[in-house]
């Protein structure tokens, strides 16, 4: 998984909390709860607004982070950045991109980093709500609700709830609708949680080439 992606690249080992990794626990309460976090689908819908992408939503993301905090994006080959994702350098203030990402997975880095700055204050209620025994456990549910914003960015709730419905659930159609990755749009369906207007609930379960 993504969160299990993080500790790899950063590496960083965890320690037990009891009888459970921090990771298990994120996992674990993610997986009792709904996935919908109402307030940062609501942060994402105003940050759209406010960026009013059109058909390009990279394009505009990248304008944003350098106009209202001076972050330049930058793609990296492999052999510099071989065991990262992304990495954003305070000093320098560029968010750094491994060029092996696929221009969706580009879009995501990029949303996420954008998203946990403008949302910083919704991420951290949704984060002591969740009430996590460990900084690390909250550190990676940090991770985790940015990956939801991004996707609430990418793919806003009305509009994709509106595609998914005319599309009978097509993902194929949805990926293509909103430029993202199959993966990504079968993620997005799983949060169709709205009260009073919620899409059929899917659960999505990733596996591995190992079959895990």
């Amino acid at each position: 998984s993504d969160l299990n992606e993080l500790l790899a690249r950063e590496g960083k080992a965890t320690a037990l909390s009891g009888a459970r990794l921090p990771i298990d626990e994120v996992h674990e309460i993610f997986e009792r709860r709904p996935n919908h976090f109402a307030a940062l689908e609501a942060e994402a819908e105003a940050f759209t607004s406010v960026l009013d992408p059109g058909d390009d939503l990279f394009s505009a993301l990248k304008a944003w982070l350098k106009r209202e905090y001076g972050i330049v994006v930058k793609v990296l080959p492999v052999a510099t950045m071989p065991n990262w994702r992304r990495r954003y350098d305070r000093h320098s203030q560029r968010l750094f991109l491994s060029e092996r990402l696929s221009p969706f997975d580009q879009l995501r880095e990029v949303a996420m980093e954008a998203c946990l700055i403008r949302m910083t204050v919704a991420v951290a209620g949704e984060i002591q709500a969740l009430k996590l025994s460990t900084d690390e456990a909250r550190r990676l549910a940090r991770f985790e609700l940015g990956r939801y914003a991004a996707h609430a960015l990418m793919m806003p709730y009305q509009s994709f709830h509106a595609a998914a419905h005319r599309a009978r659930y097509d993902i194929d159609v949805l990926r293509s609708r909103f430029g993202v990755s199959f993966e990504q749009a079968a993620n997005r369906l799983t949060m169709l949680q709205r009260p009073g207007t919620p899409g059929v609930p899917f659960f999505m379960l990733e596996v591995d080439n190992a079959g895990n």
